[in-house]
């Protein structure tokens, strides 16, 4: 697992402080640069010109003001708060970080500055009290065409206390074994690997057809067989992370993500 350089996808939601604290802890443990993205929605600022769009909130269902001007003060307050907010957490955790701001296109920007880091931390859902949960329009997409895994990160702020790889074969498997146990090191957690309980599971193989950077003594001793690893299942594991390979889905990833409750790192 290399992990030198995360970068958090900021917001304008009341979970990005949490967001930056989680990410701040990983970067602390891990030793990496902490990189914030702000991208300013230039669909925002372009809808904004015209008089007849209105902007709604969702927490009053009362119409907010919604011109290119007003767009622009509530812009420049958020963009002061989450440098701020970023400072303050990150010279508290004594870690590396830096702030960038970009107007754009979120999904393209966000993707670009992806290309450059080894993992995204991204807030997972769209509205802090709606159910059933959605996520973020940014959080899909970085989920479904991320170069790199993507943490999407749905649950209190604390980190859980356990990290569960979900696994499918041994030979497609090594990168969920190698981040579980990996990051579970790093962050000082327990790690557990969960196979398909029909699988002809015999480990034994994976020492010729699967190099790994841990011990297979390690793999033997946290895994664990499962008839049934359905988002279903697993949304009852709601207080661990789960580490999954979006190879190994069988569905679209965001639709994927929808059908859990959990914090999720995709692969």
């Amino acid at each position: 697992m290399n992990l030198t350089k995360i970068l958090i996808a900021l917001d304008s939601s009341t979970g990005t402080t949490t967001l930056m604290k989680i990410a701040a802890e990983l970067a602390h443990k891990a030793d990496a640069e902490l990189l914030a993205l702000y991208v300013e929605d230039i669909e925002w600022f372009e809808a904004s010109k015209h008089s007849f769009t209105q902007q709604i909130s969702s927490y009053t269902g009362e119409i907010i003001p919604f011109s290119e001007q007003h767009i622009t003060i509530q812009s420049k307050a958020l963009k002061r708060l989450l440098q701020t907010t970023l400072t303050d957490i990150g010279r508290l955790m004594n870690i590396r970080y830096s702030y960038h701001e970009v107007r754009g296109v979120v999904n393209k920007e966000q993707l670009d500055a992806a290309a450059r880091v080894d993992l995204v931390v991204v807030r997972w859902a769209e509205h802090p009290v709606r159910h059933p949960y959605k996520l973020s329009r940014s959080a899909r997409e970085l989920a479904e065409q991320s170069p790199v895994p993507v943490l999407v990160w749905n649950a209190g702020s604390n980190w859980p206390q356990s990290f569960i790889g979900i696994c499918s074969t041994p030979d497609r498997s090594g990168p969920v074994i190698d981040w579980t146990v990996s990051l579970a090191d790093i962050m000082n957690r327990r790690a557990y690997l969960f196979w398909p309980a029909e699988l002809d599971l015999n480990l034994d193989d994976m020492k010729s057809n699967t190099p790994l950077s841990v011990s297979f003594e390690t793999v033997k001793k946290i895994s664990e067989r499962h008839h049934d690893l359905s988002p279903e299942e697993l949304k009852y594991y709601r207080n661990e992370l789960l580490i999954i390979s979006r190879d190994n889905l069988t569905q679209n990833p965001g639709d994927y993500l929808e059908a859990l409750t959990n914090s999720v790192l995709l692969l």
